[in-house]
């Protein structure tokens, strides 16, 4: 009987040591996680690092643009059949001309309510062997504020030398004259304009 009971208890003995390992052994085991995917030629290193944020590429717009204009006084030329066809350069000559427009003539209308007359001067050179003529040729300029608002040319009259009144251009051959226009009076910056082009006043 003492060996059976030995035997017993040494069985009882090996199955609980049994069932503490086999409990040890499941509580051991390790959990099952979801398997991290990472797009072709990158690793865990890769893709932590493309989370990383960059700095913004700073670019400076083209010359010539509202953002970036022809600097003042900066001839601009201006090309026709592949040819240089002419170039002019721009100075604002008044930045507040109403008591000169008003001075040159007395027929001269009044600047419109919340706007003011500005006095432009631009010099024309012939580049071409063909002529120029800058009273036409200026229809295609006009000038424009910081937000790229276009404005024509006034009808006014000056006591100055007026583009209207220039001769037609030979190669070499220069000519200045004014034009006058009517811009806001919150305006900030002005631009001579054509063509897309801009030039700093």
């Amino acid at each position: 009987m003492k060996r059976h009971l030995i035997a017993g208890l040494a069985l009882v003995a090996a199955l609980a040591t049994t069932g503490c390992s086999a409990v040890a052994a499941a509580s051991a085991s390790p959990s099952t996680e979801p398997d991290v995917v990472y797009p072709d030629g990158y690793g865990p290193d890769d893709a932590s690092e493309a989370d990383e944020p960059t700095d913004p590429v700073e670019t400076t717009p083209d010359v010539g643009t509202l953002d970036n204009p022809y600097p003042q006084g900066e001839a601009a030329v201006i090309s026709q059949d592949d040819e240089d066809y002419y170039s002019v350069a721009f100075t604002l000559a008044d930045a507040d001309a109403d008591k000169e427009v008003a001075a040159a003539n007395q027929f001269n209308d009044k600047a419109p309510s919340g706007f003011h007359y500005v006095v432009v001067e631009a010099t024309f050179t012939g580049l071409s062997s063909e002529a120029v003529d800058p009273a036409v040729e200026m229809w295609d300029w006009q000038i424009a504020d910081q937000d790229g608002n276009l404005y024509q040319s006034a009808s006014i009259v000056t006591d100055t030398t007026e583009l209207d009144d220039a001769p037609e251009l030979h190669k070499g051959q220069k000519y200045t004259g004014v034009e006058v226009y009517a811009v806001p009076d919150a305006t900030e910056a002005l631009y001579m304009s054509a063509l897309g082009s801009y030039v700093a006043l």
